[in-house]
């Protein structure tokens, strides 16, 4: 007998009946056929194999069916609602195949599982997968609508500020106001991140891709930044390798939202030392570049066991009440969106109280034709831009915006 009909079955370590069938009656069954159909032993032999399923069409179909393949040496497999004994139904999944190879007209064995309880703990997952994906989807347009809601008159609170500032205030009061700015001005950049995050839980992302100069848009992010690093009485620096093409096409905006928090980040939580952003070139196919983007900083650090969780939403490093620094925890894991969106990864090393640098990576376009150059020549003099001579271990020269 071949025993490769056993090979169709879907879990070999279930209950298996089987029977072999000949001039349309049974002449043989295990007990796990007897027990699966609700039989006696013995009661099968003789009993015409239409009595097994739930109704004559049924029957007919899967004789018509096994017939063609069986005569053809072949292996038949179903699945098909069958009757017990007591006239209950059951899901089986059925194979049937010819006994003898070089006889298939005669006897055939076949072999059933019931799987009815199976299929409705897939069906209940089913059920439990769609109304998790309802909730989902509910839980974001819910936050989506509350944010543009929230968004509308906290812009116009920020205007009436404004106002009031000019209106001939005590020098007290003028403070309180721009206390309340301030604080408006934080609830809005939050409001902006739970729309940004609803948006790209439903992949709803405005992702806008452009002809764009790579040099021009780190020069547009790290100008601000720079004056604010400095203003805490930190070093700020900015490099680019030389081999790292300027003329780029891609998501520019999220690319420019990516390096403004990571900076922003780390200027925050950096008291004093260094912040730096290096950007190099980690491969390149021709028509695309993959470009790896790391910030460092000599700030307080990251505990190991939570680096990882640090790129999920409203989560942050010190969650406690009295934590030094403010913040909803979202800026990182709309990054991690950003990033995997254009086609990259991002992670980070930490050691705690000695600084972090974090790191992402993104597939971007190579422009064909640009005015704009293909790589970043030297420019001298000046605060923006100064050659550096080349490194030692033979590296591309850097750039470096000052």
């Amino acid at each position: 007998m071949n025993h490769t009909a056993f090979k169709s079955y879907p879990d070999s370590t279930a209950q298996v009946g089987i029977c072999i069938v000949k001039n349309k009656a049974l002449r043989l069954s295990n007990p796990a056929f007897d027990e699966i159909f609700g039989y006696e032993k013995g009661e099968t032999k003789g009993l015409n194999p239409s009595a097994l399923y739930a109704d004559s069409k049924a029957y007919q179909r899967v004789d018509r069916e096994a017939k063609a393949l069986i005569t053809a040496r072949g292996i038949y497999s179903t699945e098909i609602m069958m009757r017990r004994k007591d006239g209950s139904l059951i899901l089986c999944n059925a194979v049937g195949q010819a006994i003898v190879t070089e006889k298939p007209e005669g006897s055939s064995l076949w072999m059933f599982q019931e799987i009815s309880g199976r299929k409705q703990v897939e069906e209940e997952l089913r059920q439990a997968k769609a109304a998790a994906e309802a909730a989902r989807v509910a839980k974001n347009r819910f936050l989506s609508m509350m944010s543009h809601e929230i968004r509308t008159p906290m812009t116009s609170c920020i205007g009436l500020i404004d106002l009031l500032q000019n209106s001939g205030l005590t020098p007290e009061q003028y403070e309180y106001a721009e206390s309340a700015k301030s604080s408006g001005f934080q609830l809005v950049n939050m409001l902006h991140d739970i729309l940004e995050l609803s948006k790209m839980a439903t992949d709803r992302t405005d992702v806008k891709v452009t002809d764009f100069d790579l040099r021009s848009v780190i020069s547009d992010v790290t100008t601000p930044l720079s004056m604010q690093a400095q203003e805490n009485g930190l070093k700020f620096s900015c490099s680019i390798g030389a081999s790292v093409p300027t003329a780029l096409r891609g998501a520019d905006n999220q690319l420019r939202q990516i390096i403004t928090n990571l900076l922003g980040n780390a200027i925050k939580f950096t008291p004093e030392g260094s912040v730096s952003l290096s950007v190099r070139k980690e491969a390149d196919d021709g028509q695309s570049v993959t470009l790896r983007f790391m910030v460092h900083d000599s700030g307080i650090g990251i505990e190991k066991d939570k680096i990882g969780l640090m790129f999920e939403p409203f989560t942050q490093a010190d969650s406690s009440d009295t934590r030094a620094y403010n913040g909803a925890g979202l800026g990182l894991a709309l990054c991690k969106g950003f990033v995997e969106r254009m086609g990259g990864s991002i992670g980070a090393e930490s050691v705690e109280s000695r600084g972090s640098t974090f790191w992402f990576t993104v597939v971007l376009e190579k422009q064909i034709f640009s005015g704009y150059p293909q790589t970043l020549p030297p420019v001298e003099g000046g605060n923006a831009i100064e050659s550096c001579s080349q490194r030692p271990d033979g590296e591309d020269d850097d750039f470096v915006f000052c």
